[in-house]
């Protein structure tokens, strides 16, 4: 499964970008997930916890 992240800021599009990656990952058990980050040009530093979870 591929799938591509935008810009993580601190704000709504930025939480609910990690809730759609969790929405898209949820039911994958031992499949592999490319997280494509070609296009994500900032990650907000504060977001890597909720990205980790």
């Amino acid at each position: 499964m591929k799938i591509e992240l935008p810009d993580i800021h601190h704000d709504q599009p930025g939480f609910a970008a990690l809730v759609d990656l969790v929405a898209k990952t949820n039911d994958c058990f031992g499949d592999d997930i490319d997280i494509d980050m070609v296009a994500t040009s900032w990650f907000a530093a504060d977001m890597c916890a909720a990205f980790g979870v």
